[in-house]
């Protein structure tokens, strides 16, 4: 089913950037070994991943870039909306079959937009009829 998906990604193609929406589900880990070692690098994966309100993807794990950081905090059942380009790499291990899958990868323009803006109290708000009680 993921892969029916992953057909419209390839669709839209690499040739420009595209604005997707995902709903934030689970931070993670990925481990990566060099010949220096082990680095572990934070993730994020984003389910339901939609180009205008079609659904593209079942989900995607992304680097949990500065990018993503500057939202703060994020719970589950957040959506998040990116401007990304599609790729495709090699999918599987060495050992097993590999075949080619679609990405969405460099996001950019990331902001969270189900959540209301939240305003910080201070007498100044309430003096100046801001409706802050």
């Amino acid at each position: 089913m993921a892969n029916e998906f992953r057909d419209e990604l390839k669709k839209l193609g690499n040739k420009q950037r595209f604005t997707f929406e995902g709903t934030f589900q689970k931070t993670g880990i990925k481990v990566a070994s060099t010949k220096s070692g082990k680095h572990y690098k934070p993730t994020l994966l984003l389910k339901d991943v939609k180009y205008d309100n079609k659904r593209v993807t079942e989900h995607l794990w992304f680097n949990y870039t500065k990018g993503f950081g500057t939202l703060g905090e994020l719970k589950q059942g957040d959506i998040v909306q990116f401007d990304g380009r599609v790729d495709s790499y090699v999918k599987g291990y060495f050992t097993e079959t590999r075949k080619r899958d679609y990405k969405i990868e460099r996001p950019t323009k990331i902001k969270l937009v189900n959540r209301d803006v939240c305003l910080l109290y201070t007498s100044d708000a309430a003096d100046e009829g801001l409706g802050v009680d």
